[in-house]
């Protein structure tokens, strides 16, 4: 990690829970990196909630914030422009303009291979669309989204919204492998697919029982890595999980132009194992929860009650970001 690693993170605020900039920047800021959270929008909580209220950004905000940040000469601090959940077409149409001002405001952020490559400003594009065959963004969002892959260093979409991306459903693994080409062909380098369902894939531990095993997936078209992690899907309720992964992939990998295979699958081993031990810390606190309200609700009949006992435990994971490596693997890297 560079010395001067600064994330400006551009998605979703929630008061109460653990998703969006509320997932992502505590880990980051354990792991030595200064962030600055950009609110998409500002809600009571998420969506899974029976009632959620708040405020959108508007485009007017969006861009006093930036002339604020511009006017101070602080856009040039970032090393690193992370970007999850924003809801419209036509804020989403303005970030290549953001980054643009970003690399614009110091000279040192444009790459320099022999000088400081890693001072190369990184942007991670969280494509945030929806999940198991539910879109819940407009659809305007999704070709907005394939002209920002051209400025993103690395994606992270799971499996329903790299097929969005990629305009073809992902089954199996001639259907992933022509949809990682063409989202290399929108004009990113590394695409980094959180979670697919690879009906074929011809590596996968014994232990995991075929349908209960998911695969994430990291393609890097400079180093010609392609490789898939197998873990197995727990049985509970998640949600944040892909905020706090793209925060991990930003924390693990070196800059794009420095980027290797290996470091990649290192990188993105760390991440994963990371994330196992935060999923099995929630399920730890989701039973513990429900035990201590067991006498006054049904949790099952109160949604709201149900929500707020399967938040992230993301503040109890402290020692996960901190001692990653000495975690046991969740899965080992396989070519294909």
């Amino acid at each position: 990690m560079s010395p001067r690693a600064r994330v400006l993170s551009f998605q979703s605020h929630v008061v109460y829970g653990c998703v969006g900039n509320k997932a992502a920047t505590f880990p980051l800021q354990c792991l030595g990196f200064d962030v600055d959270p950009f609110n998409a929008v500002h809600f009571s909580n998420h969506s899974g909630y029976p009632k959620m209220l708040g405020t959108r950004l508007t485009t007017t905000q969006f861009q006093e914030i930036v002339e604020g940040l511009e006017a101070n000469h602080l856009l040039g601090e970032y090393s690193h422009l992370l970007t999850g959940y924003v809801g419209q077409a036509a804020i989403l149409e303005l970030l290549p303009q953001l980054v643009e001002k970003m690399t614009t405001a110091n000279p040192e952020l444009q790459y320099d291979e022999v000088i400081s490559p890693e001072l190369k400003l990184s942007i991670v594009l969280d494509p945030v669309m929806g999940d198991n065959g539910k879109l819940y963004v407009p659809e305007e969002t999704i070709p907005v989204y394939r002209k920002l892959c051209a400025v993103a260093h690395a994606i992270t979409p799971n499996g329903f919204e790299a097929g969005l991306l990629a305009q073809t459903e992902i089954t199996d693994l001639r259907s992933l492998s022509a949809a990682l080409e063409i989202l290399h062909g929108l004009g990113t380098p590394l695409v980094i697919v959180t979670s697919a369902t690879i009906a074929d894939f011809p590596a996968r531990p014994d232990s995991f029982p075929p349908e209960e095993t998911m695969y994430m997936v990291a393609s890097h078209s400079a180093s010609s890595t392609r490789f898939a992690i197998p873990f197995r899907m727990r049985d509970g309720f998640f949600t944040g999980t892909g905020d706090l992964f793209s925060a991990l992939i930003v924390a693990n990998l070196p800059p794009s132009k420095a980027l290797t295979g290996d470091a990649l699958k290192s990188g993105c081993e760390v991440a994963m194992r990371t994330l196992s031990s935060v999923l099995d810390t929630t399920l730890d606190l989701q039973a513990e929860r429900a035990r201590g309200l067991s006498d006054r609700v049904t949790i099952e009949g109160n949604k709201a009650v149900f929500m707020r006992t399967h938040e992230l435990a993301v503040v109890q994971s402290r020692d996960a970001f901190l001692n990653a490596k000495l975690l046991p693997p969740s899965g080992q890297a396989v070519d294909f």
